[in-house]
């Protein structure tokens, strides 16, 4: 009798092992089956995904996949985009199957081949990792956490384009593109994303020439919020995708946007589009600070004249109070861009450089 209760245990933990290796295997077939067709629809859709080697581990409670020396392609009229990336880690967890996450730190290299010429870039991340929700039987992600420290990003030759401290980025997509509105309804929502960096320096000459030299190439803090309204096609070339997200009334609302770039602090929220030459156009309504500072520096540089500056002056008095936060004074000014200009009220600041589509 003594020995009858220790067969029974000894029983059920061999069927408990047998139960638990049968359901790691059974993920892991799920898991891999999920890739593979996933990878073929991104080649039926135009994007060939490879990898040179690929392996699962992580037995009992969870599947730790790693892809060796992955690579991507899409080819587009006029043009071909290829990344090569450094091993990727994908972890998938048993007891939460709607979640996993991504590891990608190292180098990643971008080929952008247009009319035959080759342009190349490199990101180096000291980390790079990402959460994405999603489903071992479909992995069509919608909901995307994404972050990265010690970024650096350098152009064709090598060249420095900008570093990063620290990025966040949140990205919402649907499964699928939304079926066009009926008549007069609102379009639907195709994208939410949030977006936040800190420590952004970006090198001389990739800023335009009229902030640089007064604010510097410095922006302690970029930070925003945006939802996409129109369904854009990446298939078609950016240009004919975003004329016809335009001509479909696309539009897009930025819930949040904050900035801390030399004496200048802003916080807003507005609404951008397209005009008929795809440069961008929108309103905000905004708090800023540091302005004044600003407009000093513009007028001692004559890259404004005094005229306008004495007119942005009297508009900043009349319009600023005193910081709910207790910093400094902000003005609550609108703020409008419409024709190429970002324009402080009625009154025209800057010029802003013409945006091309390729």
């Amino acid at each position: 009798m003594t020995r009858r209760p220790i067969v029974i245990v000894a029983a059920l933990v061999l069927v408990a092992g047998v139960a638990v290796n049968g359901a790691w295997y059974y993920a892991r077939h799920l898991a891999l089956d999920a890739v593979d067709r996933w990878v073929a629809e991104q080649r039926d859709s135009g994007t060939a995904i490879e990898w040179a080697e690929r392996r699962v581990t992580g037995w009992p409670l969870r599947l730790d996949g790693l892809f060796t020396a992955p690579r991507a392609a899409m080819a587009t009229p006029g043009r071909t985009l290829r990344w090569q990336g450094p091993d990727t880690g994908v972890r998938f967890y048993l007891f939460a199957p709607d979640t996993i996450d991504f590891g990608a730190p190292g180098q990643h290299r971008l080929f952008i081949e247009e009319d035959g010429a080759i342009a190349d870039f490199t990101l180096d991340a000291a980390t790079l990792d990402a959460r994405a929700d999603t489903s071992l039987t479909g992995l069509a992600a919608t909901d995307i956490t994404a972050g990265g420290t010690g970024l650096a990003l350098r152009g064709p030759g090598d060249a420095p384009v900008a570093t990063a401290k620290a990025l966040q980025l949140y990205w919402q997509q649907p499964a699928t593109v939304p079926a066009p509105p009926i008549a007069d309804a609102p379009l639907p929502v195709t994208l939410q994303a949030a977006l936040r960096v800190d420590g952004l320096t970006l090198a001389p000459g990739m800023l335009p020439p009229v902030p640089a030299p007064i604010l510097g190439n410095e922006i302690a803090v970029l930070r925003i919020n945006l939802a996409v309204n129109g369904a854009l096609d990446p298939r078609r070339p950016p240009a004919d995708a975003l004329a016809e997200w335009r001509d479909n009334g696309g539009t897009i609302d930025v819930g949040k946007l904050e900035i801390a770039w030399g004496p200048v602090r802003l916080a807003g929220d507005g609404t951008l589009a397209l005009d008929a030459a795809l440069q961008p156009e929108g309103a905000f309504a905004a708090r800023v600070s540091g302005l004044t500072e600003m407009l000093t520096a513009l007028e001692n540089a004559a890259m404004i004249d005094a005229r306008t500056a004495a007119i942005a002056r009297i508009t900043l008095a009349v319009l600023t109070r005193p910081a709910e936060n207790g910093g400094p004074p902000e003005a609550r000014v609108p703020l409008t861009i419409q024709a190429g200009t970002l324009s402080v009220g009625p009154v025209a600041l800057l010029k802003l450089p013409k945006v091309t589509w390729r």
